[in-house]
């Protein structure tokens, strides 16, 4: 026969096959449709995840991508001519305030990108000359200063280029601009006014530099330009890693497009058994096997065409549908002086990227069908069985007189093992799909976990906080009158303190992170101006702190050990809690610093060792010669101090970096009374009743000012916004998830009735014809609940054991581990989703046959289609 050549009869039959099969036209338009709709909509999510957990942490720290220090006039000027800056942000600390009432705080001059990278005007202007000021709210109550806008203030500065000399200075309130969470926490009472960087003589101006994109590119460029040091450049940590997420686009992209291709395999093998026999006929009439396949590339083609409009809208309505049940009206970021909206972030070039190689694994199967069609002879192609022997396993044959398996049994095993490979894509695409739920169901346990450790470990663990501003002095901090005031306010309960004053503890020369120590002691030599370490009668010793927490916090402590135990009621009074950071020992995390319970400890003492701790006896140590360990003739009192237990987090807050170097020893308040009987409090920590209202909390924050302000050198702040902002985007962060995982289960269920749908459709026939022979409608309705079941119960096997290691691996990948949190299984997560799809199942074999129970057996026969 002569061979058809023209591509008018080919796409003309293409055409034809799609009209007359519209079953499994539909089918595979749907299919399609549903992975395009899961490719949008999933990594339409998880970028917009990725940038909900980078915002909460750019609220708790800052925005910025660089910061870059000693700068001169020159150089701020060629920064601003930068085309590549998003926000510039210059700063420059004047100097320090001091109030009458010895109130503490610092006026610093910036320009609006760095007053307003996490925060906004909320009352007034922006400062316009340097005799005008705006300031958070609660720095102003600190200060002593009614927040009133338009006043005139007498604020008394000692400025750093005379800090010698204390000057009065007018200014003008002209604004108040939103609470900043990383001022609030760390106490940092900042007064904002104009900076005019054409004026800044030497180099001591802060830039804060937020590149449109590239940040890493970009400052690599710009530390040439303007002959910066490595050290005159410090990166926000915490700002989203592209680099990570575009491992994670890579990762979700491969699976989600494996599974999509095994889904779509699966149903276009059974298309082509169904008309295999025309594909035989066509052969016989002249039609070649590349032009067969030219015709099935060119059918999925068109296809694919259809369904991408219809995939990207459904997958943007499913985002959109996410990303509106996760607005919360109570969270107010701030970001650049505007409040951040959490919108939907679209990554056009991943999704086009992603598609492009799924329509490519598309071409894929359509060629692997191709092959499979022109394998056998024409002959073979049109009178062979539909049901394809070549893949069959003939393990079941019915039998006449069935033994031990009735004949529903017979046959539902019989169409499992028949369709081999059809039945082993169904199981396939399945399992991959649960695999993919589970992981994102732990990735939400996940967040959890880190989410409460992240609060628990940042020092948000209370709604109010008073901290003194002088550490090196114990007899300066809040009062004992005070304290006994603060536990007369209504609505606060849970009172938590901690004492302190500076020891010299004797080196015994313990192994330790020597770099991480370094490091800490350059930092407080170039703040304080003096050494962490050094010799006390001819002894080498280092400068920390010995603190008395009181029993509510000492209970709170018992969470965070790391070695050892103790009772904190009946902690001795020669015994201590050494409390110091460790260091991670392998991991990605490897050598760096932080609260892990899993790390090594930086100095590697021993539960039981004997310290030995010096300090004054009169307890002055306000002189040089105390801190600078020079010639110091005065006595000097020697305790010996056994350790108890070893705490990887202090838990309650840090006021200086003297207590962020060497480990700190912590005893019970009692016996620290003992040791200064004229003690003060460092820090108290206190919570609100449960159930006061927002006008009650803050009623109970102005009386904590206010004796903060009355005590003096005391600030004290409220966190409950801050806490629960974290909160608010913790949730938001959870709907995403969550959303994620259920639109996975939604388009996997779908996909599963379709699939089984399909495949009654393909043996309808033969289905009535088993009727016509006497098979009962129960026992039919039985045996598709049979056949599903098996591929259901084979998929939940294949899944648990995929997810048992897919969980592992996110357990390993986010550390977490470190944190003290072991590897647990989602075991009741689990059952559950199973238990829920093996209802789908049974609900969708019943859905199948009951299409099958009323209908005429002739008309079934007679149709085509």
């Amino acid at each position: 026969m002569d061979k058809i050549e023209t591509k008018n009869t080919l796409l003309g039959l293409t055409i034809r096959f799609i009209k007359e099969y519209r079953k499994n036209t539909f089918a595979l338009v749907f299919s399609i449709s549903l992975a395009i709709m899961l490719i949008f909509s999933m990594l339409t999510l998880l970028h917009t995840n990725h940038r909900v957990t980078a915002k909460q942490n750019l609220f708790i720290y800052t925005a910025i991508d660089y910061e870059i220090r000693d700068l001169n006039s020159a150089q701020a000027n060629q920064l601003k001519q930068n085309t590549d800056i998003q926000h510039l942000g210059f700063a420059k600390n004047l100097g320090s305030i001091q109030t009458k009432e010895s109130q503490r705080g610092t006026l610093r001059a910036s320009n609006e990108d760095d007053m307003l990278a996490v925060a906004k005007l909320l009352k007034g202007r922006m400062p316009k000359n340097q005799q005008e000021i705006v300031a958070e709210k609660w720095a102003l109550l600190n200060l002593g200063i009614n927040p009133v806008i338009g006043q005139e203030l007498t604020i008394p500065i000692r400025y750093n280029h005379s800090p010698d000399k204390v000057s009065t200075k007018n200014f003008k309130l002209v604004g108040l601009i939103s609470d900043q969470a990383l001022n609030k926490r760390a106490a940092a009472i900042t007064l904002y006014t104009w900076l005019d960087t054409n004026q800044i003589k030497g180099n001591d101006l802060i830039a804060g530099v937020t590149f449109t994109k590239n940040s890493k590119q970009k400052i690599v460029k710009l530390k040439k330009q303007l002959h910066l040091s490595d050290k005159q450049v410090r990166q926000n940590v915490w700002q989203e890693d592209s680099d990570k997420l575009m491992l994670l686009d890579f990762q979700m992209s491969l699976l989600l497009i494996i599974i999509c291709s095994v889904v779509i395999y699966g149903i276009h093998r059974i298309a082509l058994l169904v008309r295999k026999d025309q594909f035989g006929i066509l052969r016989a009439l002249g039609l070649t096997k590349i032009q067969i396949k030219k015709m099935l590339l060119l059918e999925l083609s068109g296809l694919t065409l259809l369904s991408l409009p219809i995939g990207a809208a459904g997958g943007y309505f499913c985002s959109y549908l996410i990303t509106l049940l996760s607005k919360d009206p109570n969270i107010n970021i701030y970001f650049w002086g505007k409040a951040d909206r959490f919108d939907l972030i679209i990554p056009i070039l991943p999704i086009v990227i992603c598609l492009i190689v799924f329509f490519l694994a598309i071409l894929i199967v359509g060629n692997i069908g191709a092959d499979r069609v022109n394998a056998g002879s024409i002959t073979e192609t049109i009178f062979g069985e539909r049901g394809d022997s070549g893949s069959s396993i003939k393990l079941f044959q019915l039998k006449e007189q069935p033994g031990k398996l009735k004949i529903y049994q017979q046959l539902g095993l019989k169409y499992v093992f028949r369709e081999s490979k059809t039945s082993l894509f169904i199981i396939l695409s399945l399992a991959l799909a649960s695999t993919l739920f589970i992981g994102l169901l732990y990735h939400a346990i996940l967040a959890k976990e880190n989410q409460a450790i992240k609060r628990a470990t940042n020092f948000y663990n209370s709604d109010y906080l008073l901290t003194t501003y002088d550490d090196l002095d114990p007899r300066a901090g809040i009062s004992s009158n005070t304290y006994a005031k603060i536990k007369t306010i209504a609505g606060v309960k849970e009172l938590e303190t901690q004492s302190a004053f500076p020891v010299k503890v004797v080196d015994s020369g313990v192994a330790r992170n020597d770099r991480y120590l370094e490091e800490k002691n350059e930092s407080v030599l170039q703040n304080y101006g003096f050494s962490l370490i050094g010799k006390l009668n001819n002894q080498s010793v280092y400068h920390t702190k010995l603190k008395g927490y009181n029993l509510n916090a000492l209970k709170k402590l018992k969470n965070y050990l790391k070695a050892g135990d103790f009772e904190p009621e009946n902690l001795a009074a020669n015994e201590v809690i050494l409390a110091m950071p460790t260091t991670s020992t392998y991991g990605q995390s490897k050598g760096s610093v932080g609260y892990f319970k899993n790390g090594k400890s930086l100095m590697d003492y021993q539960i039981g060792e004997e310290l030995i701790v010096n300090y004054v006896a009169d307890f002055e140590m306000t002189s040089e010669n105390y801190w600078k360990m020079g010639i110091d003739s005065r006595h000097y009192s020697k305790k010996k101090l056994k350790i108890a237990a070893i705490a990887y987090y202090p838990y309650m807050p840090l006021v200086s970096l003297i207590e962020q170097g060497y480990p700190m020893l912590i005893m019970s308040d009692s016996a620290y009374r003992k040791i200064v009987p004229d003690y003060c409090y460092e820090t108290v920590n206190m919570n609100a009743t449960i159930g006061l209202s927002r006008n009650q909390q803050n009623v109970i924050e102005e009386q904590l000012i206010r004796l903060a302000v009355k005590n003096q050198q005391v600030t004290a702040r409220s966190m409950i916004d801050e806490k629960e902002q974290l909160s608010s985007i913790y949730h938001k962060e959870m709907v995403y998830v969550i959303g994620i995982a259920l639109v996975v289960l939604v388009l996997v269920m779908i996909n599963l009735i379709n699939n089984l749908k399909y495949r009654i459709e393909t043996r309808r026939q033969e289905l009535y014809l088993l009727k016509a022979l006497g098979l009962s409608y129960r026992n039919l309705k039985k045996m598709i609940i049979l056949e599903n079941s098996i591929f259901v119960a084979t998929s939940v096997g294949v899944s648990v054991l995929m997810s048992i290691i897919v969980t592992k691996l996110q357990y390993q990948y986010s550390q977490i581990y470190l944190l003290g949190k072991v590897f647990n299984y989602p075991v009741r997560q689990v059952i559950g989703l199973n238990f829920c799809i093996f209802c789908i199942c049974y609900l969708i074999s019943l859905f199948l046959a009951k299409g099958l129970r009323n209908s005429n057996i002739m008309e079934e026969f007679s149709k085509v289609d």
